[in-house]
């Protein structure tokens, strides 16, 4: 009971701070808040990518911030946020002002799962010129406002990315490397749902095979996006080469990407003149030394000017 009690408290507590802050926020400067959502969203880590999204789905004025929202969706760890963005984005989001700025952050991180969410914004007036914008950014199509349009085009992309998704995933299950190589190809060519192509993707990161890491890699390259950047953020780049393999079934010729061959290990070029490069900086200080002293030294030993000037008299009447 006291051990709750002091939960209870203690999360109070941490409610109440984040209350304070989001009201001095709200109560700064258009330029303060710029400052410091700025600044949060270039220090990149999780903890400031989250209050940064906080901060700005609690603004009044979101289209006002287009510079820090792009700064913001650039960050990897931005796809830590999506859960919540796609919330606000949604028609039971907290307020117009929040599923605004949740849209514009979903676009400027080009998370393409945005679009269905935009083109029914489109019909909501205080939303329509923000979804329009969204869409245009993600897609890079122009149906401007027209929800017709854009569902029209959505649905036959869809449909079409959903025939290669399978094919992928069917690929991945069987372990079929050319028929994995000939799916990547044409999910590579989707419009929309690439970060599901991204996410099929992910786990042949830890595959075995080397050739298969290999193909993932540049696969999820070529994918792009924020899912895909995020997970390739700590991963080696491997080398690569491209052999054609013989698709028996089809008769035709499929390029893979495998792994490279190794690079022979070689000697340090640069360890056999370290202590050569050391001795030519201590002779150019010890020169630079000897200089100074001389030119020191000289100007000690310069005997004084010899004035020319006859000595006065020293009689005071003038004999």
């Amino acid at each position: 009971m006291l051990a709750r009690l002091v939960f209870l408290i203690c999360l109070s507590f941490i409610i109440l701070l984040g209350a304070v802050e989001k009201a001095q926020f709200s109560s700064a400067s258009i330029g303060e808040q710029r400052s410091l959502l700025s600044q949060l969203a270039r220090t990149g880590d999780g903890d400031s990518i989250q209050q940064a999204v906080d901060l700005l789905l609690t603004h009044e004025q979101p289209n006002m911030l287009t510079h820090e929202i792009e700064t913001l969706g650039k960050q990897p760890r931005i796809v830590e946020c999506f859960e919540q963005l796609h919330t606000e984005a949604s028609p039971s989001g907290r307020s117009t002002n929040s599923r605004q700025a949740a849209l514009l952050l979903l676009a400027a991180a080009g998370d393409d799962r945005s679009i269905e969410e935009c083109i029914n914004a489109l019909n909501e007036p205080a939303l329509t010129e923000s979804a329009a914008k969204a869409l245009k950014k993600i897609t890079k199509k122009s149906f401007g406002t027209d929800s017709t349009k854009w569902r029209e085009w959505y649905n036959t992309q869809s449909t079409q990315a959903h025939m290669f998704l399978d094919d992928l995933a069917e690929a991945i299950d069987h372990e079929d490397t050319i028929a994995l190589s000939k799916s990547m190809h044409r999910a590579f060519f989707c419009k929309v749902h690439r970060s599901e192509v991204a996410e099929l993707l992910m786990p042949l990161l830890e595959d075995d095979d080397p050739s298969v890491v290999a193909m993932a890699y540049h696969g999820l390259k070529t994918v792009g996006g924020p899912v895909a950047t995020l997970a390739l953020e700590d991963v080696p780049r491997p080398r690569k080469t491209v052999e054609t393999l013989i698709d028996e079934e089809n008769d035709l010729e499929v390029e893979v990407v495998v792994p490279g061959p190794e690079l022979p290990t070689l000697a340090n070029p640069s360890a056999g003149t370290d202590l050569f490069g050391i001795f030519i900086i201590v002779f150019i200080i010890l020169l630079i030394g000897f200089i100074l002293y001389v030119v020191i030294k000289a100007k000690k030993d310069k005997p004084a000017a010899i004035s020319c000037k006859p000595e006065e008299s020293q009689d005071p009447w003038g004999l």
